[in-house]
């Protein structure tokens, strides 16, 4: 015979429970559009706190960014702030249109820390190994030794992200409206010292701006 099995009695949670159980929940991603017209927003002549509070209630992500940021010890404000209007009020615009910008940026930061997470920890470990780093060249080149080491300036490089966390080493054109080709990604080092992306810009703008003939 089956034994029906009656659930305990939930009661409801303190803050510090509801605060825990939040934590532990998925971030949410920040919506584009949304994003879009926020920017749009803060640029107009004629905005209202309550027209950049509507479009920040619409996306989770940004609201959670919002609340975290007016609440934390940089503003030292004595009572939680738990109203976006209110949260708008004490940023100003300005800290409103860098949270904006910032968010996309981080959330791309965050999927591509997710799928290149071992690579990266293999950077960090040959930037406090020495040895570490001599093993790694020394599979192209066997013959070095640590004497053949010298230290010198880290070197930064710009990559292009999609909107997967994947890497970008294609070409990526945009085109705006019919006045203007924007060069989102071109690979490095030997496609943008070589003619052909000269070419490439040269033949998207023929078809852009409606031009009679192409280059030869």
């Amino acid at each position: 015979m089956d034994v029906l099995e009656i659930p305990a009695t939930i009661g409801p949670l303190d803050r510090n429970q509801i605060e825990t159980r939040l934590k532990s929940c998925p971030r949410l991603p920040s919506l584009g559009t949304i994003n879009s017209a926020l920017r749009e927003l803060l640029t107009s002549d004629r905005r209202y706190t309550s027209q950049i509070s509507e479009v920040i209630r619409r996306d989770p992500s940004l609201t959670a960014r919002l609340l975290r940021l007016v609440n934390s010890v940089y503003f030292g404000l004595s009572t939680p702030v738990n109203s976006i209007e209110e949260a708008v009020f004490y940023l100003g615009v300005r800290q409103i249109r860098q949270l904006a910008m910032v968010t996309p940026v981080i959330e791309d930061f965050q999927k591509l820390a997710g799928k290149f997470w071992q690579t990266g920890m293999t950077e960090m470990v040959r930037d406090f190994s020495k040895q570490a780093f001599l093993k790694s060249l020394q599979v192209y080149i066997p013959e070095l030794d640590m004497t053949d080491l010298l230290p010198g300036p880290s070197g930064v490089r710009a990559q292009a992200l999609g909107p997967d966390g994947a890497l970008v080493d294609d070409f990526v054109f945009n085109t705006q409206g019919n006045r203007i080709v924007h060069v989102r990604n071109a690979p490095s080092p030997g496609a943008t010292s070589s003619l052909a992306i000269g070419r490439m810009i040269a033949d998207t703008a023929v078809q852009t701006f409606g031009l009679e003939m192409a280059l030869p």
